[in-house]
């Protein structure tokens, strides 16, 4: 009954307040002046008057008819076929038409019933036949003006949004879920109005369009939450509400603004793939949020980097990090996991190789690890107690299946993953290029920052092990890239000045611990892996071409020395 009534609302706050006061005044002033007055004339006078206006009245319902169907043909013919429902739902469409048919139907029974001799409620039939032809007639204006409004693109669109409800939206899916044919979705053909009016170029139209769909969707979203769609609808249809949003809607209209230069357009759908997503985590909708995640990943996956203008990608990687931080600051550890592993995968499978000038790429990159700063620090914040407590090596790749407290312990193991591996593909670039692609000084103050972080927590195997990659990045960096500013050896100088010193120490004492080994490793078999840990050093970082520490010729002097320099840097920082 509360669906019902909404759509009531809506199709009366559809219809214009002076329509509907001409609906009530016209024919009701004619009843009551015919009634009173009690006028008349001959019969035949009377059968011509009643067959003129209701053949009158029956030509201009003819032309309304003509007015929708050219309305239709140009929003057809510009945009989008599915925007035809806006003229054949449209309230004022539907009121017309009908005020035309009880004219007409009101003139042809007085007609059938003239009388031989004229009666004040004959009189009166006659007069509020008189008054409900003049509101057709104020309908017909009425209904015409519109028509024309919703044939420009700014007056479909709004004709669009005001037709579109939550129950209408609802409805849609689970026909389209119940019938299980590839019946469009309902934000289609709004989607498809944005997609014409970008090829069109017609910037404008599509940056209008693009705003109104977040904003309508959002709004179905609050709706929909408010009746616990989400928790009492059948899976299926709450699987299939909102994937085509982002995973199709918004993912294709930013890489089609880029296509035509739009970029604050590609800004728009991005950032709404974001904002949803964060409603998504503020409401609890975890389907939402992990589809908005996976819309945002899918654009960085298909961004196109040759064309060297990263906007799309430099866009989601701002948001994609902000997405991160939320996640592990609500805390929703599986949404964050999720959002790591595909920064993670976009980065180290999708994005650096495909990079021809890094330098587009270097203040994306930054911002990036300055949201994995701020993550890092949201989850210790939260689960700083269970990393500490749970039984596992941090070195080593393995989170136990059978603790309580897995998805948050994960979380953490799957962002240390994502630092680990973007890294490791940050050095093989500027190994090869000569360059990070990413600013260098940030670079270094974001690890600085992170390992600090991790420091001052309870999990100190955690914070050994980054301390461990810290090492590694300095001696990577200095036997295979060109010292740039500060070098890595300072910044660990500085993790020991502002974090926990013990924990840096640690950190050069687990790598010290082994023995130069001049035969590097073979092939693992099977029972040897502890045989290989406790011979050869694991190291943090996987880049190619570089050996494990303890194979290095130079081992441990190396280490060694990398450690006499963060040690002056710590000193002098204390003095």
């Amino acid at each position: 009954m509360k669906y019902s009534l909404d759509e009531v609302r809506r199709f009366v706050g559809g219809i214009p307040r002076l329509l509907v006061l001409a609906t009530i005044v016209f024919p009701l002033s004619g009843v009551l002046i015919g009634y009173f007055t009690g006028f008349g004339t001959s019969p035949a006078n009377t059968r011509l008057f009643l067959s003129g206006l209701a053949g009158a009245q029956a030509g201009v319902l003819a032309i309304v008819f003509s007015v929708a169907v050219i309305g239709i043909q140009l929003i057809a013919t510009r945009y989008s076929p599915r925007m035809i429902s806006l003229f054949t739902d449209s309230p004022i469409f539907i009121y017309t038409f009908c005020l035309f048919v009880l004219s007409v139907a009101l003139d042809l029974g007085l007609l059938y019933n003239v009388p031989l001799n004229s009666t004040r409620i004959f009189s009166a039939g006659i007069g509020a036949a008189s008054g409900l032809a003049i509101t057709a007639a104020v309908g017909l204006f009425v209904f015409v003006r519109t028509a024309i409004r919703q044939s420009t693109p700014d007056g479909a669109i709004d004709a669009f949004v005001s037709g579109m409800t939550s129950t209408k939206y609802l409805e849609r899916m689970r026909e389209s879920v119940e019938s299980e044919s590839e019946v469009a979705h309902p934000m289609h053909p709004l989607y498809n109005l944005a997609m014409n009016a970008l090829s069109s170029g017609e910037r404008v139209t599509a940056e209008k369009a693009v705003q109104e769909y977040g904003d309508l969707v959002l709004s179905i979203i609050l709706e929909l939450e408010e009746r616990n769609t989400f928790e009492d609808e059948e899976n299926q249809v709450r699987r299939q509400l909102f994937k085509p949003v982002f995973k199709e809607h918004l993912h294709d209209i930013a890489l089609h603004a880029e296509e035509q230069n739009e970029n604050q357009i590609v800004s728009n759908a991005i950032e709404w793939q974001y904002e949803l997503g964060k409603e998504g985590l503020d409401l609890e909708i975890d389907r939402i949020a992990r589809q908005a995640q996976f819309g945002m990943s899918d654009v960085l996956r298909d961004a196109p980097l040759e064309t060297g203008s990263y906007i799309s990608s430099n866009n989601v990687w701002e948001q994609i990090g902000q997405f991160l931080v939320d996640a592990s600051d609500k805390p929703a550890p599986r949404i964050a996991r999720n959002t790591a592993s595909s920064i993670e995968t976009n980065i180290s499978s999708y994005q650096l190789h495909k990079i021809s000038d890094a330098r587009w790429y270097s203040h994306s990159m930054m911002r990036l690890y300055s949201k994995m700063e701020d993550a890092q620090e949201a989850l210790l914040d939260h689960y700083a107690e269970d990393v500490a407590n749970v039984d596992m090596e941090w070195q080593y790749e393995h989170v136990p299946d059978d603790i309580h407290n897995r998805e948050e312990v994960y979380s953490v193991f799957e962002w240390r993953n994502t630092l680990l591996s973007t890294t490791a593909s940050f050095l093989q670039y500027a190994i090869e290029e000569g360059q990070y692609p990413i600013t260098d000084g940030n670079f270094k103050d974001s690890w600085q920052n992170i390992c600090v972080e991790a420091s001052k927590t309870p999990a100190e195997d955690y914070a050994i092990t980054l301390c461990q990659a810290l090492i590694e990045i300095a001696v990577i960096d200095r036997n295979h890239i060109e010292e740039t500013g500060i070098p890595w050896s300072s910044t660990i100088g500085r993790v020991k000045h502002k974090g926990n010193p013990e924990i840096v120490e640690k950190a050069f004492e687990r790598i010290l611990q082994y023995d130069y080994v001049e035969k590097e490793p073979g092939p693992l078999f099977a029972g040897e892996m502890e045989e290989r840990r406790q011979t050869y050093y694991q190291g943090q970082l996987n880049v190619q071409d570089t050996p494990t520490l303890n194979n290095r010729p130079d081992f441990p002097e190396e280490i060694e020395e990398i450690r006499r320099e963060a040690d002056e840097r710590w000193n002098s920082l204390r003095d």
